[in-house]
């Protein structure tokens, strides 16, 4: 009927439980997903994500220039305060470019 293999319904029937967690867990963000995937640095992407819906709910126009600014320096808040490293975190065009399609975040003018 959908033109899958039986072992890709028999892997969907093995993981039902964990695969609607994920999916119920997931306020926003793309409904198409390929992957159950989320960032690497949760409390990071949460904050950040928080930041920019208290900015848009006040109309504040945002770049990605400045959402990837806007990161960098909450990440170095989080991992000062965790006394972790921050090394390894760039906040760069493939982050970004991540970031928006894992929130539903779409360039409207």
């Amino acid at each position: 009927m959908f033109s899958i293999g039986k072992s890709t319904v028999g892997d969907i029937k093995k993981n039902k439980y964990s695969i609607m967690k994920f999916v119920s867990s997931r306020e926003s963000g793309s409904k198409v997903r390929k992957t159950m995937k989320t960032a690497d640095k949760v409390a990071l992407e949460n904050a950040v994500y928080s930041w920019f819906i208290q900015q848009w709910g006040l109309h504040i126009p945002l770049s990605g220039e400045i959402i990837c600014e806007k990161a960098h320096s909450l990440t170095h808040i989080f991992y000062q305060q965790m006394t972790e490293s921050d090394e390894g975190f760039i906040a760069s065009k493939g982050w970004l470019d991540r970031f928006e399609h894992r929130h539903g975040i779409r360039h409207l003018k």
